[in-house]
């Protein structure tokens, strides 16, 4: 497993030094930030797994520093972690609004921060691994509704072919018409095949997909083999 990113913020230098020494101790890789608008800097900048934040900052404070979190696409899934001179349930109600994960109150057990942090890190991973089951269900799901879909179009095209081989085999002179209808059928359906194609590939980038061409042949070769 990869190691994980800590950023740890605090005005009081000896609390930076602390926790960030137990945590690189434990594995972790930490970086660090002494007020509020630094802190929403890096947050931005290196999309840390994990955020230990003071509630009182200078220039921001950590509560607004969360608001600004969640309010930004790219470090809305962030955990956080507060850390507070004081336990008061209206801090503690404000933080779950804005998406807090978890309490420390100074003076705080070390102990209490690494066993609080995997905590934190571990339901990120479980999330992660849910909503990438989710993903997978769902797009098996949306597979088997566009076989599903585009099988009638194409069973249409793969008839009107063989009719119209047919019919030329036996010596059947068509008319003009005729070969027009037979060509009109055949477009409407092809068309109707990429039309369900087209909103599949939209479905999938909606969802963070990105379709690739692949020979069928090799990727279900690749399947067999466990290469995917």
């Amino acid at each position: 497993m990869a190691k994980r990113t800590i950023l740890v913020v605090d005005d009081d230098p000896n609390i930076i030094q602390a926790v960030s020494f137990v945590l690189k101790k434990e594995g972790y890789i930490v970086t660090t930030a002494v007020d509020g608008k630094e802190a929403f800097k890096k947050a931005k900048e290196e999309l840390p797994h994990l955020i230990i934040l003071d509630v009182m900052l200078p220039k921001l404070s950590g509560f607004e520093v969360c608001k600004r979190l969640k309010a930004n696409t790219q470090t809305r899934k962030i955990r956080t972690i507060m850390l507070t001179a004081r336990s008061e349930e209206k801090d503690k109600r404000l933080g779950e609004k804005l998406g807090v994960n978890a309490y420390i109150t100074k003076p705080y057990n070390i102990d209490e921060v690494l066993f609080t942090v995997k905590r934190a890190i571990e339901k990120k991973e479980l999330q992660r691994s849910i909503e990438k089951m989710k993903k997978a269900a769902l797009v098996g799901y949306m597979g088997e509704a566009m076989s599903h879909e585009i099988f009638n179009p194409l069973s249409v095209v793969s008839g009107s072919v063989q009719l119209l081989m047919s019919r030329i085999k036996k010596g059947k002179k068509l008319t003009t018409k005729e070969y027009e209808d037979f060509f009109k059928n055949i477009t409407k359906n092809v068309e109707r095949c990429i039309e369900i194609i087209n909103i599949f590939r939209k479905f999938y980038a909606s969802i963070g997909i990105e379709i690739k061409p692949r020979n069928l042949e090799e990727t279900l070769r690749d399947i067999l083999e466990g290469k995917i």
